[in-house]
């Protein structure tokens, strides 16, 4: 059960080091959750915020004993993308919730991560006001996002870079996800408060399952070579490339199978494509699954797709690519050639084959279907590199140097 944000106050009394943390992650990721059970390992007070109504893969959430305190914040709608009136009201509500449990806790220090804009602001100046230590946690520039939305034009999109210039600049530190966002938050006035600490997944949490799991059986993915999508899966992700991939994999290998697990506008797309005269019936749909279930899902694949939007960041790693190193799994993707993933996957893990246009990425995913060496290799080098780079001590102790720190800025 979620503790509601009048309950918070009590489960914030201070163990060990003393510190009250507030960690809001919009998104609820996995590996936001994971950071805030190992602060609560290590003695401080956590409570764990996200949004209840964004419809997105979330991590192991429910409240656990001895764990973080989970506060879900509910915004009265899901994600309104295109309509800027019913997202500027569900922003604000979020923000203001998050400004009543930061007061309600007494919190030493709050660390926001996928924090809309609006929201962002709000939270910025409570923090101020209340003399609350303020992280934040930069996983993508949002006003990029909203200008993606209606337009570099559209005066939304040049209020929110402004409120979001504001934000990293009022910011007690600024923890960029890499080397590229860290410049940019260089140039936009936190030269002297930010630090890069890439991300990660929660590895741990995600063991390498076998192919024949029961999960696996019990839908008949056992015994047809999985190419597998999961994750938010908008238009602007290219859904297209899923059918292209299904076309040619009727060719070169019948009895593969695409199989997408989300929920959104590309699945709706998806569907819509399936006609009698091409059934695709090599395109199967799940809804998204529990995160409990994400090990066996992603055991059943033989080959895990990420696909990028042509304007996807530079500097941004999307969680699902680094989640499905962890599967001991090939990644195929369809990326940016300049993207950060697509270097991660490519050179520094050697895990996965990456194109930016979709006819090389269909001979890379026609390469996988009919040479099963390639994909354990790949596979194997995956797992290596996650078992390697992802322990959460270390991350943990990153973050702690960034959330005690005395650096605080009246600018």
């Amino acid at each position: 059960m979620n503790a509601s944000v009048s309950e918070a106050d009590a489960s914030l009394e201070p163990t060990r080091s003393g510190s009250r943390i507030v960690v809001n992650d919009y998104a609820g990721h996995p590996f936001q959750i994971q950071l805030s059970n190992e602060l609560t390992r290590r003695g401080d007070a956590v409570t764990h915020a996200y949004c209840v109504t964004n419809v997105t893969p979330h991590g192991r959430l429910d409240q656990e004993s001895g764990g973080p305190s989970i506060t879900g914040i509910s915004t009265g709608s899901g994600f309104e993308k295109y309509s800027i009136g019913r997202r500027l009201i569900a922003e604000i509500r979020y923000g203001l919730t998050s400004a009543r449990l930061l007061r309600s806790s007494r919190a030493d220090v709050c660390l926001n991560s996928n924090v809309p804009i609006a929201s962002l602001a709000i939270i910025t100046l409570t923090a101020r006001l209340l003399r609350i230590r303020n992280v934040l946690w930069l996983q993508d520039f949002q006003a990029g996002l909203v200008a993606l939305s209606v337009g570099e034009r559209h005066p939304a999109a040049r209020i929110a870079r402004r409120l979001e210039r504001w934000c990293v600049r009022r910011a007690d530190h600024v923890v960029a996800i890499s080397d590229g966002f860290e410049r940019e938050v260089r140039s936009l006035g936190a030269a002297d408060r930010v630090t890069t600490i890439p991300n990660w997944a929660p590895i741990d949490e995600l063991p390498v399952v076998a192919k024949d799991s029961s999960w696996s059986v019990e839908r008949d993915l056992d015994q047809r070579v999985v190419f597998l999508y999961s994750g938010t899966l908008g238009l602007k992700h290219r859904p297209e490339a899923l059918i292209a991939l299904a076309r040619r994999l009727q060719e070169v290998a019948p009895e593969a199978l695409v199989l997408v697990v989300s929920e959104s506008a590309g699945v709706d797309w998806i569907e819509s494509q399936r006609t009698d005269e091409e059934p695709l019936s090599n395109v199967r749909i799940l809804p998204f699954q529990p995160f409990e279930a994400l090990p066996a899902v992603l055991g059943a694949a033989d080959v895990l797709v990420a696909l990028l939007e042509e304007e996807a960041g530079e500097f941004s790693v999307p969680s699902k690519v680094l989640t499905y190193l962890c599967a001991q799994r090939p990644v195929l993707g369809l990326m940016p050639a300049e993207n950060a993933a697509s270097q991660l996957v490519v050179n520094d893990a050697r895990a996965g084959l990456v194109a930016c246009d979709v006819d090389s990425f269909l001979d890379d995913g026609e390469r996988f279907a009919v040479d099963p060496q390639l994909r354990s290799d790949m596979g194997h080098r995956a797992r290596r590199y996650a078992e390697s780079t992802f322990a959460i001590e270390r991350i943990a102790q990153q973050f702690l140097d960034v959330l005690i720190a005395e650096d605080r800025s009246d600018t």
